[in-house]
């Protein structure tokens, strides 16, 4: 379980872990089908769809802790030493809780399906949210006070590849203003995610 903190909010290689802990594929997939059936950690898909840019999608799923106390408790960290100490850390935490929350709210909504969007070479988008019309909504997770277009880079490569698909890219970050960044484009501020 431990090994699997280390891998939150990055794609799962199951290879390295079962390296790692020293299981064989049989024992580490059971152990791995409890914790997700008891719902201590979920697994997210990527996202891949045909596209006009004939594009290659990470093809490994990315992997969150149902509770981020649990995360930071199995991690043997508090907290506020992490946000203070070590802000490498504190980014795939605050990833983690931003998933949380975004499974919590769709799972009252019957038709959407939450993935990942990530090409080689670091071009990804941490959310997909996709309807059962394959309409689209990319968010992305920063953990800034301030925004520049380069925040936006990935998000407009999903908007490409998804094209009239796309119908909003978010950046959730820990700024206070709401602002609108060009076209279908938004700057949320985290709070809007609980009020």
């Amino acid at each position: 379980m431990v090994s699997l903190t280390q891998r939150v909010g990055s794609s799962l290689n199951n290879a390295n872990v079962m390296k790692e802990v020293g299981l064989d594929a049989k024992t580490y997939n059971k152990y791995k089908t409890l914790t997700k059936n008891t719902f201590i950690i979920t697994e997210i898909e990527p996202w891949s769809k045909p596209n006009n840019l004939n594009k290659r999608f990470v093809k490994s799923s990315k992997i969150y802790f149902n509770d981020t106390n649990l995360l930071c408790y199995l991690m043997r960290k508090d907290l506020s030493e992490i946000y203070k100490d070590d802000l490498t850390v504190f980014v795939h935490i605050f990833e983690n809780f931003i998933a949380t929350e975004i499974l919590k709210n769709v799972k009252c909504l019957t038709d959407i399906n939450v993935s990942h969007f990530n090409l080689s070479k670091g071009k990804e988008v941490d959310f997909v949210l996709e309807n059962a019309k394959g309409e689209t909504i990319g968010i992305e997770v920063k953990l800034y006070k301030t925004l520049t277009s380069k925040d936006f880079t990935n998000m407009k490569l999903l908007y490409q590849v998804s094209g009239e698909k796309f119908k909003k890219g978010i950046v959730i970050y820990t700024g206070n203003e709401l602002v609108p960044f060009g076209g279908n484009m938004w700057v949320v501020p985290v709070n809007y995610l609980w009020e």
